[in-house]
């Protein structure tokens, strides 16, 4: 994946990403700058981020392992239970039943 690679998929795009790499070097800076700083590179966090460019909507769900990943993707399936609003959310736990979600912005 490269930055050619984004002017295929330029729309509307969902992204996951572990270890943040894509999200950090291409996506974000390219879509959404101001939430630059909510990329997690730390064990047990993932953020959710939401954006739009034009008529384009993005949304990254970026984390450092597989399991915040899969936090991250629990709380996406579950929106209602855990009251899912906002453009940054940033969640938390150390398991798949331990979640904790923070409303960022």
């Amino acid at each position: 994946f490269n930055r050619t690679d984004l002017r295929l998929y330029s729309n509307n795009i969902l992204l996951v990403d572990n270890h943040a790499r894509i999200a950090k070097e291409l996506i974000i800076p390219r879509y959404c700058p101001e939430h630059e700083h909510y990329v997690s590179n730390l064990e047990n966090e993932a953020y959710i981020i939401l954006c739009k460019t034009g008529s384009s909507k993005q949304m990254i769900i970026s984390g450092e392992t597989n399991n915040d990943i899969r936090r991250a993707a629990k709380v996406l399936m579950n929106y209602e239970d855990y009251g899912l609003q906002g453009n940054v959310v940033r969640v938390t736990g150390t398991d798949l039943t331990n979640i904790n979600m923070q409303l960022i912005e």
